[in-house]
């Protein structure tokens, strides 16, 4: 039986709406914060998702979607290398990440965790500049199409969508992004299996 180790609101998001999509089968293992020693028995970094199936126990939320996708699949939320969307499908799926993920882990420690009077400094400017290039250049991309990859929703949406949502809750940027990246956010949201993976306790 997959197990999913899951605080809401977290990057564990990401994985119980993943197998919400594929109709996967799954255990959460609700944590009662990042100081469970439950949690930390499973990972020594105590950070969430983790996934445990059988032997296997994995930490990356990423690396948590794409082994899910690979054992369990095939499933058209990845497109097969051959696939014209493929190139698009690997950036975002990355870029909700490497690009968005690091940007707003630092705008969340910046903006909510630390005094006040050192919350304005060139870090905290420079991710919230970066991020929302970022939101910029999906838009590029969604005002060609449908979702990031191109027409056909993939794994690449729950990879971005995670941190989009972040950026309009947390800090009420949402009136910063274009129509174009409001909608989608809309529309992806709507989808029943996140509503599932979005209620998940």
């Amino acid at each position: 039986m997959i197990k999913i180790y899951h605080i809401p609101g977290t990057r564990a998001l990401r994985v119980v709406w993943l197998a919400e999509e594929m109709g996967l089968k799954y255990e959460l293992q609700p944590m009662a914060g990042f100081t469970d020693p439950k949690l930390k028995q499973a990972n020594a970094l105590g950070s969430i998702p983790v996934l445990e199936d059988g032997d296997v126990r994995i930490i990356e939320s990423l690396a948590i979607m794409d082994y899910l996708m690979d054992r369990y699949g095939p499933t058209p939320l990845k497109p097969k290398p051959a696939d014209p969307s493929y190139p698009a499908y690997i950036q975002f799926f990355h870029f909700g990440e490497c690009t968005m993920g690091a940007r707003f882990r630092n705008l969340v420690v910046a903006k909510l965790f630390i005094p006040e009077d050192q919350r304005q400094n060139w870090a905290t400017a420079d991710s919230e500049k970066g991020f929302i290039t970022g939101v910029e250049m999906m838009g590029e991309q969604l005002k060609r199409h449908a979702y990031l990859a191109g027409d056909q929703f993939t794994a690449a949406d729950i990879s971005c969508t995670l941190m989009l949502g972040g950026g309009a809750k947390l800090f009420g940027w949402e009136n910063r992004y274009d129509q174009a990246v409001r909608d989608y956010l809309k529309r992806v949201t709507e989808r029943p299996a996140y509503n599932r993976a979005s209620g998940a306790r």
